[in-house]
């Protein structure tokens, strides 16, 4: 059977012109502004009570983080700096990484990591960026996995991460829009009765996962812990966006986050209470049992 020689042109320029719709899609695909977020903890962060710290890399991201975590004993409790003070400031440790990313996709993403412990105080920590060359340290990362990373000098990272076409929002570094099981606070402010404003921590912020717990600590009124998971000796209190009210033993407390303390629907309940005994001030998070 012969064939019109216009019909095989004819086919021949479809052909061509499916190919070139493809280039174009996989150009705009490959052209559209993606983000990658991630966050590097320490493995046994679960039990230690470790916070994530979070990132936000573009294509090009080539960074040198530094992160310090307190040091626990085999029980998880925290090691003092100062053996005879167990109420004291626990010892830390520093953990630089240089991180690089060369692609993002929807699937996967290009990088190239390594991690080294230092001694606190060592200036070196901050150079990681110059002093680790990524040579023979470059890796294809599937968002949603968890990823141990080798640390010089002993012990693992976790790298986790998700792709995004938006670019995250963060504040003081916890993310302004928490997700469903985040408990997010930033710069809070406490305020008991109405009057006295008992907690003013600017610069600030803490979160909690699951469930784990947030609290913050001031003289004059102790250690408030916040989970999203009933603890023991813990109260019911309510979330509101950034307000959070709480009436422990006759008083009545206004926690102020400038951020959003809970995902998900509003009013969210959050468990919480209030330890007058504890009053190293600090905030932070940490495991409840």
């Amino acid at each position: 059977m012969l064939v019109p020689r216009f019909a095989v042109i004819a086919a021949g320029l479809a052909m061509v012109a499916v190919s070139a719709g493809l280039i174009v899609v996989r150009a705009q695909t490959r052209d559209r502004p993606l983000w990658f977020e991630f966050e590097l903890l320490p493995k046994d962060s679960g039990a230690s009570g470790e916070q994530p710290h979070y990132s936000i890399a573009r294509v090009g991201y080539d960074e040198g983080p530094s992160y310090w975590w307190p040091v626990y004993d085999a029980n998880h409790h925290l090691i003092p700096i100062d053996p005879a003070s167990p109420s004291g400031p626990a010892k830390m440790q520093a953990v630089s990484s240089h991180v690089a990313v060369t692609d993002i996709e929807e699937g996967r993403v290009e990088l190239a990591i390594r991690c080294r412990r230092y001694t606190p105080g060592d200036p070196q920590a901050f150079q990681a960026k110059e002093t680790l060359d990524l040579n023979g340290h470059r890796l294809t990362y599937v968002p949603g996995q968890s990823l141990e990373i080798p640390v010089a000098g002993g012990g693992t990272m976790i790298l986790r991460g998700s792709v995004t076409d938006t670019q995250p929002k963060f504040a003081q570094g916890e993310p302004v829009e928490p997700n469903a099981g985040q408990l997010v606070l930033v710069n809070p402010v406490v305020i008991r009765n109405g009057k006295d404003v008992v907690l003013n921590s600017q610069g600030s912020a803490t979160i909690a996962e699951g469930k784990g717990a947030a609290f913050v600590t001031a003289k004059g009124m102790g250690r408030l812990t916040l989970s999203l998971a009933p603890f023991a000796a813990a109260a019911q209190a309510e979330a509101f966006w950034g307000r959070l009210t709480l009436t422990w033993n006759g008083d009545r407390y206004m926690l102020l986050s400038s951020t959003p303390i809970c995902g998900g629907e509003q009013p969210h309940a959050v468990w919480a209470a209030l330890d007058p005994n504890d009053v190293q001030e600090g905030v932070g998070s940490a495991p409840v049992h």
